[in-house]
């Protein structure tokens, strides 16, 4: 069982996360859903494409890939398809979100 940690928004205390679920859903609400974010469909080309990456994340080597991860940044490419697969890799949440939006 985790420890209480103070909220990063609000300061209350709970354990699951940086957030609590207010402040989470006040986010979640204020960046959209990632159907929005990432357009229709998301989810299954994100599936399809750790599938074919045989669930080993392209950023560590390591098997247990949990999400898609783009390997161009979308940040500055306006015309870049994010449901285009080839521009996709399967990798773990926490690799894809240390590497944020950097190409190396």
């Amino acid at each position: 069982m985790r420890l209480p940690v103070p909220c990063l928004d609000c300061g209350a205390p709970q354990t699951a996360g940086s957030r609590c679920v207010r402040c989470r859903r006040a986010n979640e609400r204020k960046r959209g859903t990632t159907a929005q974010r990432f357009g229709p469909g998301w989810g299954t080309i994100s599936r399809e494409v750790i599938e074919r990456d045989n669930g080993v994340c392209q950023l560590c080597g390591l098997p247990g890939a949990d999400t898609a991860h783009h390997l161009e940044p979308r940040r500055g490419q306006p015309q870049a398809r994010p449901a285009d697969k080839a521009m996709l890799a399967a990798a773990h949440r926490r690799c894809n979100s240390r590497k944020g939006a950097r190409t190396a």
